[in-house]
């Protein structure tokens, strides 16, 4: 299926943590700025400690889960943090096969599918942070976009 772009309204900069070490918006026409964010990998400029998307890999999402699930003041603070602005999301760059499958670490850390499945819904649910999946960089770049377009605009 193919999307018609995200219409950039003027004066949207997109803001890349200078920390992401495979950035996503390597190849598009979108102005970007890289700037060290305190929460979060993308942002837009100005609105920095207000609006921010984390983006994990799977290896980052089985860390982040464990110290979740051990009351670890890092996670459970840092999703006070994005819960805090006005606008905050969740983005795990692995398909919807692989979260559901064998994950690594599975049984050292007892990282099942079903645990993936209740961190998200403890993510929307309790911090009002929306996730989202894909192994596709353009459907994770037009999830970011489609959202902070829209935060942006005011809607």
């Amino acid at each position: 299926m193919s999307w018609k772009p995200t219409v950039i309204p003027k004066g949207f900069v997109l803001v890349i943590d200078t920390r992401e070490q495979q950035p996503l918006f390597t190849d598009t026409k979108i102005q970007c700025v890289k700037k060290c964010l305190k929460d979060g990998d993308y942002s837009i400029l100005g609105m920095e400690e207000q609006v921010t998307v984390e983006r994990k890999k799977i290896s980052d999402l089985v860390t982040y889960i464990i110290n979740y699930g051990k009351g670890r003041k890092t996670t459970k603070q840092k999703l006070e943090r994005l819960s805090a602005m006005i606008w905050a999301g969740l983005i795990i760059e692995a398909s919807t096969q692989k979260l559901s499958g064998k994950i690594a670490y599975q049984r050292k850390h007892r990282i099942t599918k079903e645990t993936v499945r209740g961190f998200r819904a403890s993510c929307e649910v309790k911090y009002g942070i929306p996730t989202f999946n894909s192994a596709n960089r353009k459907e994770l770049e037009r999830w970011i976009l489609d959202r902070l377009v829209r935060v942006y605009r005011g809607k």
